[in-house]
């Protein structure tokens, strides 16, 4: 057999070796994330308007 670890090995030695990078791109993915689900929601709920409206009285959590 063959040794090695695969993938596995190579992820959590790039995490290990580069920490920064790790941490703000899962950063910006998640905060990414957010915006696509919130624009998309509140645009198929409620329309543009009404959802900018609720932005600016502060009403959206």
């Amino acid at each position: 057999m063959a040794g090695g670890g695969g993938l596995k090995k190579k992820v959590i030695n790039y995490v290990l070796d580069n920490p920064v990078k790790v941490y703000i791109g899962g950063a910006a993915f998640v905060y990414a994330l957010r915006q696509y689900s919130t624009i998309t929601a509140y645009n198929k709920y409620f329309g543009k308007y009404d959802f900018q409206r609720k932005v600016e009285r502060g009403e959206l959590h």
